[in-house]
């Protein structure tokens, strides 16, 4: 049986654990250890198993950071942004420490051996964050696991500008949608009726993002021009959908009123089909009026 178990070790390996049994009386105890200790998958102390962090935090909220961990005899917890130590918690002494690193504040009070929570996050809150944790004397064994943390700047609204208050059947539909001063750049999109209009249909312009007035944000345009015809009759919905990472999106959204087109009078009673076409068919009929009413004027004067 002990040939079977140790057939996948090295030599070196089987040599060692027949010393033990040989020459040791506790040698069984101490060669099954040694064994289980060279198994695949089994972790002695502790073991960190998942690291979350928002995806992704924003400016000015508080983000929380959690580490799962597994394992009864651990020293410390230390947390780390870009290798600086910016939290350590040792339960002995139930001492939290927090120690100042640029773009961090730690929530300390809320703070516990799993969950951190940082406080007015800023820009330079994004960065590397890795949960260690440290098992007992004598060895001080260490699990740690390392996650990128994503800051996004969100601008509280997206601006809609360039609306009037009415249109008709065959106006212009002209109007421009921003958003200023998001990190990552925000990604513009309109809706009509909640319906998608595609950049395809060539009514959509979305020119590259520019460099926003706060540190590395960006401003982003979107432009929209389009006929409307008599399905948007009498009012029609306008959306500007605004995508920033993957919170929610910014949402502007108005109605718009439309009414049918201007009656043409002189198209009505001749039947043409243009205006100028009926004022050059209406000329002819003006002049002989006015000469019939100055032929009236003379006679009876």
């Amino acid at each position: 049986m002990m040939g079977s178990l140790y057939g996948a070790r090295s030599e070196s390996t089987q040599y060692t654990l027949a010393m033990i049994l040989r020459y040791s009386s506790a040698a069984p105890l101490a060669a099954i250890m040694i064994l289980l200790l060279m198994l695949p998958g089994v972790v002695f102390g502790v073991q960190v198993e998942n690291l979350s962090v928002p995806e992704p935090a924003k400016v000015g909220h508080t983000a929380r950071l959690e580490c799962k961990w597994s394992g009864q005899d651990w020293y410390s917890i230390r947390w780390y942004k870009d290798d600086d130590n910016f939290f350590t918690i040792i339960p002995k002494t139930k001492v939290k420490t927090a120690t100042d690193v640029y773009g961090v504040t730690v929530d300390v009070d809320s703070s516990n051996e799993y969950v951190v929570f940082l406080k007015d996050v800023v820009a330079e809150t994004a960065g590397d964050y890795k949960c260690e944790v440290m098992g007992e004397k004598p060895h001080f064994v260490t699990s740690h696991l390392t996650k990128t943390l994503m800051v996004a700047e969100i601008p509280s609204e997206a601006e809609l500008t360039g609306l009037a208050a009415h249109y008709r059947v065959g106006d212009q539909l002209n109007i421009s949608c921003s958003v200023h001063n998001a990190r990552p750049a925000a990604r513009i999109s309109f809706y009509i009726d909640d319906q998608e209009v595609p950049v395809q249909s060539g009514y959509v312009w979305l020119p590259s993002p520019t460099t926003g007035s706060k540190l590395d944000t960006f401003t982003t345009h979107g432009y929209l021009r389009m006929g409307l015809n008599r399905q948007h009759v009498p009012r029609t919905s306008l959306t500007c959908l605004a995508r920033i990472h993957s919170v929610e999106p910014l949402k502007v959204q108005r109605v718009i009123l439309v009414d049918e087109p201007q009656p043409n009078h002189a198209s009505l009673n001749t039947g043409c089909s243009s205006t100028w076409r009926c004022e050059v068919l209406l000329l002819p009929m003006t002049i002989m009026f006015i000469s019939f009413a100055n032929h009236i004027l003379l006679k009876y004067s």
